[in-house]
């Protein structure tokens, strides 16, 4: 946790991101993510699954910051899903870059906080009744300074897909990083 502060504290500091670029194998880097997260997901009786691409993926990029990003997306993934549910990771090559998206099935983002989610410290709520999540409002800011620091970006998307008392909305965090050296 220490590490982490410290890597984080130029962004804090309103300066850029020391990275310290290196093959990073983003099999490897997800699964030890997942693997951290299950514990979390099990307490909420969600199932988290992982889809890789075929073959040994790196990608130059500062490990333990993009763990630090893919972390904090998991985690928002897993506290604003419906029980009962998937949290779904997955790696895609594209031309060009790596796309890691995180999706969960739950309370959606509103339009109205669909560019604000990312601001520092901006706490923002998915549905009515969610005061009771614990956070700093950083995770995004930081998952997308990271993405941002790489080459890539942070993006996501949140529709309904379920209907009634209690509607559902799918949505996605997809952060891409150059396959490239930056």
């Amino acid at each position: 946790l220490r590490e982490t502060q410290r890597m984080l504290a130029p962004l804090r500091q309103g300066r850029a991101l020391n990275l310290r670029l290196r093959p990073t194998p983003v099999g490897q880097l997800l699964e030890r993510c997942v693997n951290r997260f299950q514990p979390l997901a099990h307490q909420r009786n969600l199932r988290l699954r992982l889809d890789l691409p075929p073959g040994q993926l790196q990608v130059p990029a500062d490990e333990l910051l993009v763990d630090v990003a893919i972390s904090n997306l998991l985690e928002n993934a897993i506290k604003y899903c419906f029980f009962n549910r998937e949290v779904s990771v997955r790696a895609t090559v594209r031309p060009g870059d790596v796309e890691v998206e995180v999706v969960d099935t739950g309370h959606g983002v509103p339009d109205e906080n669909s560019e604000s989610i990312y601001l520092p410290y901006g706490r923002h709520f998915r549905g009515d009744n969610l005061r009771s999540i614990q956070g700093e409002g950083m995770g995004l800011y930081l998952a997308r300074e990271v993405a941002r620091a790489h080459g890539g970006d942070l993006v996501h998307t949140s529709r309904e897909v379920g209907s009634g008392d209690r509607p559902a909305h799918r949505v996605s965090f997809r952060l891409r990083i150059p396959l490239g050296v930056v």
